[in-house]
């Protein structure tokens, strides 16, 4: 039986140098379990990572 996957990406904003900038933040658990959570600055970005680490986390 293998471990369930969650991943979730949270958008929320920030103010870098008097502008309002909109960040991504990615967080992948396994069984429960933090195992990576990293920052991007585009949806296409945090997208594509989640991809790869829900693959890279399901084969082990």
């Amino acid at each position: 039986m293998s471990a369930s996957i969650v991943s979730h990406i949270d958008t929320y904003h920030t103010v870098i140098g008097g502008r309002r900038t909109r960040r991504f933040r990615l967080t992948v658990r396994v069984a429960g379990r933090l195992v990576e959570q990293s920052e991007y600055a585009s949806r296409r970005a945090a997208l594509a990572c989640e991809t790869a680490a829900v693959e890279f986390y399901a084969h082990g």
